[in-house]
């Protein structure tokens, strides 16, 4: 494990969070979920296989000095917030890192490519991550023993398939189908992301590195073509005009109105794609990931938010 076996994590309560604790943890990570004084947090249910001495929840004031005492001892860091300000957060807890000394941060990326200007332009409130990636390696160059891994999944795919923000009710049976429906997106089992990190953790080729990850590359007439499949009737279609959308959405922004993020992502998502993965630059082969069918993660889906 490189000497790195203990893990604090940030953001355990997210959509990302309980994955990524309960795979450190069954790898034999010691795993403290650090969160916030007035945080109504609890352990879901999931984790109750989890042994005590490797999964904790220890409060915390978010301060410099109070982060600092809490990563006392840890040798990892992985966070997993939210947009804007709270992504902008991160330098307190960088900060808080390099002076406890801890050996390895994960920024909360875990999405779209926030190396790619054409992200950046699409979607500006993406900005914000890649100010803190950069902040996160001055930070790192200043400090060497603190190194860094971020990840880029493209969509999480369980979770985009079952809330619809991908664009398919499963319930309903209907689908948002934008543009031709054709353009290629890169997406990842929450639990796949898990497990990248378990990995990186144990290889030192992980060492500031922007590590590219997806379960498969595939479209929403591909997805939607599953979907009616084994649901053995045709689904009702409403076609979405991405510059449409990417027009409501910046105008919503521009107004506070911050609905309009999901509608930037998407059309970058489904537009040119060029906030997803590249896939020619693919690491799965480098953290041991397995390439998953369409249909085979359509039924994982399924299986799961039963």
């Amino acid at each position: 494990m490189l000497g790195l076996k203990n893990v604090a994590v940030i953001g355990a309560g997210g959509n990302l969070g309980p994955f990524v604790t309960e795979k450190l943890a069954e790898a034999g990570f010691h795993t403290t979920i650090i969160i916030r004084p007035e945080s109504k947090y609890t352990l879901p249910d999931s984790h109750a296989h989890l042994t005590n001495h490797l999964l904790r929840v220890k409060r915390c004031a978010f301060d410099e000095e109070s982060l600092t005492a809490a990563f006392h001892g840890q040798d990892v860091v992985v966070v997993m917030i939210g947009k804007g300000v709270a992504i902008l957060s991160q330098k307190t807890i960088i900060d808080a890192a390099a002076r406890a000394g801890v050996k390895r941060f994960f920024p909360s990326e875990f999405g779209s490519n926030t190396l790619s200007a054409e992200l950046l332009r699409n979607v500006p409130a993406m900005k914000a991550k890649a100010m803190i990636l950069t902040y996160l390696q001055q930070k790192a160059a200043a400090h060497p023993a603190l190194k860094w891994t971020a990840i880029c999944n493209g969509a999480f795919f369980d979770w985009g398939l079952t809330s619809g923000f991908l664009g398919f009710n499963l319930q309903e049976q209907t689908a948002n189908i934008y543009g031709s429906g054709n353009q290629h997106f890169h997406a990842t089992m929450r639990s796949t992301i898990g497990l990248a990190i378990v990995s990186a953790l144990r290889n030192p080729d992980t060492e500031n590195k922007y590590l590219y990850i997806s379960n498969i590359s595939t479209s929403q007439r591909e997805l939607l073509s599953v979907l009616e499949m084994n649901s053995g009737s045709p689904w009702k279609v409403t076609s979405k005009d991405v510059m449409v959308e990417r027009a409501e959405g910046m105008d919503k922004l521009a107004r506070q109105d911050f609905s309009g993020m999901g509608q930037l992502i998407l059309a970058d998502l489904y537009g040119e794609g060029k906030g997803t993965v590249d896939p020619v630059e693919l690491d799965n082969e480098l953290l041991g990931l397995e390439a998953v069918g369409l249909e085979r993660l359509v039924s994982r889906t399924m299986q799961c938010s039963i």
